[in-house]
Parts: C-alpha cells; sequence; structure tokens
C-alpha cells in the first residue's frame, strides 16, 4: 500500500516536472524568437549582398537603433565599365556614404546598377526595386525616409528612378550629375510610362567640374522647374567631377529639413 501510494506520488510529481519543463522551454523559445524578430541576426558595418547574377553593397551603422525608423539611402555610385560585376568598387561607393550614415544611424544600399545588363531582367528598374522591397522589409524602412541619390550616370538613373515610381522615393539627390542630358532618360521615356518628378530634387554640382558643364545643370533646373519639379541646386567649391565625401552632410541636412517641415 505504501509502495502504491508512493509510485502515485512519485508520477504526480514527475508529471508536474514534465510540465513545467515543456512550459519554460516554449516560453525561452518565444522570447528568442521575438527578440530574432526585432533585432534579427543584425551584422553591422558593410556587407556585400549577391543577388542573382548582381547585387549591392549595405553599409548598416553600429550606432543603428532597430526600435526608431532608419532613413534608407539608395544610392547608384559610378562603375568603370558596363561589363564587369565591380563589388569592390560598389564597396568603395558604398563606404563613401558610412561616416556620415554612422553619425546618423543611417542605413546605406548601394546596387550593381549595371545589373539590368547582366541580370536577365528586361528592366533594370524592376530589379533595383526588387531589392529595395528585400532591404525596407528587412529594416522596416517607411517610404517617407528613403533618399534616392546618385553620382555622375548614377544621378541620372536616380532621377529616371524617381520619375518612374514616385511613390516609393521621398526626394532625389544628383551629384554631379545632368539628369536630362544622356540617352538613359531617353531611353526611360521610349519604354515606359514617364512621369515628371513631382517632389523634392537637390542638384550638387562641383564648380570645377570638367566632365558636367555647370551650364547643363542650370538648363536642367531651369526645365525641370518648369516641369513642376521642387529644385535646388548647390554648388560645391573646389570639387571637380567627384562625390566628395563632405557634400553628404549637405545632402543629409537638406533631406533632414524637408521631413522636418512635412511633419
Amino acid at each position: 500500500m505504501i509502495k502504491t501510494k508512493l509510485g502515485f506520488t512519485r508520477s504526480i510529481f514527475l508529471k508536474i516536472g514534465i510540465l513545467v519543463f515543456v512550459v519554460s522551454t516554449l516560453c525561452v523559445g518565444f522570447v528568442k524568437t521575438s527578440e530574432a524578430t526585432i533585432y534579427g541576426n543584425l551584422v553591422t558595418g558593410y556587407q556585400w549582398i549577391k543577388k542573382g547574377n548582381g547585387g549591392y553593397g549595405i553599409y548598416v551603422p553600429k550606432s543603428f537603433n532597430p526600435a526608431k525608423e532608419a532613413v534608407l539611402i539608395f544610392s547608384f555610385g559610378r562603375t568603370e565599365d558596363d561589363r564587369e560585376l565591380s563589388r569592390d568598387k560598389i564597396g568603395v561607393y558604398t563606404k563613401i556614404w558610412a561616416d556620415e550614415a554612422e553619425k546618423r544611424g543611417d542605413i546605406v544600399v548601394c546596387p550593381y546598377w549595371q545589373a539590368m545588363v547582366i541580370s536577365g531582367h528586361q528592366n533594370g528598374e524592376d530589379y533595383y526595386l526588387e531589392i529595395l522591397d528585400e532591404v525596407t522589409s528587412m529594416y522596416d524602412i517607411n517610404p517617407k525616409k528613403i533618399l534616392l541619390a546618385g553620382f555622375g550616370l548614377g544621378g541620372i538613373q536616380a532621377y529616371s528612378m524617381g520619375a518612374l515610381y514616385p511613390e516609393r522615393f521621398h526626394s532625389i539627390a544628383a551629384i554631379a550629375s545632368s539628369p536630362l542630358r544622356d540617352r538613359v532618360m531617353k531611353s526611360v521615356l521610349a519604354r515606359r510610362q514617364w512621369q515628371k518628378f513631382k517632389g523634392h530634387l537637390l542638384l550638387v554640382q562641383g564648380e570645377n567640374d570638367g566632365a558636367v558643364p555647370l551650364k547643363w545643370v542650370e538648363e536642367d533646373k531651369t526645365q525641370l522647374t518648369q516641369d513642376g519639379t521642387q529644385v535646388e541646386l548647390k554648388l560645391i567649391s573646389n570639387m571637380v567631377h567627384e562625390h566628395d565625401p563632405k557634400v553628404n552632410p549637405i545632402i543629409l541636412d537638406w533631406f533632414d529639413s524637408l521631413r522636418d517641415n512635412q511633419k
């Protein structure tokens, strides 16, 4: 009789122990999953993300706060050879933004912007939107906090993206670029239903730029303003045809100011 009671008691305690173990395990698993969902396996610094036959560079600052909406700088850099998948050059260009992005907690993404040639996508813009969707879903980016930017021909690509998908971006900054004077824009016009960009555009131009004459940029500003784009032109002293990192705080202060005024 005693053995039966003792066995019964042990059985009860054993079942209770198993139940406690199972519940605690489930709770721990839930907490870990929750944290992973919010913070993910967050990797800060620069990474190259391969996508199809192309890819993109991404810089996530150490100061990034997942609980706070971040600004996304989606920028097209210059590449020397349309046929070359140069992740090293994309890395160099992405890091041009890195110091200022680190100070502000902003994320930088720089697609290999000739990826349309090698990725099999009929329209390069579709490829860039896939990258944009991937990053914005991963980091929960608000479209009102996306700055589209580019240097040289990359500035023209940025403008064409903004013109085709104005609802996806807040503003555009084109560095050492004349958006209306290139075959890229002509091909965009011929290929798709193009909208005149009605948002804000910042043209950043070096006073000593020998590749893109100031006259072209001023003519673009006049034409785009007539078309309804809100254009500002910033002249940078002692800057040649380059994306000098010293223009980054100017661009991002302009972007922050626009968003602050719209609150």
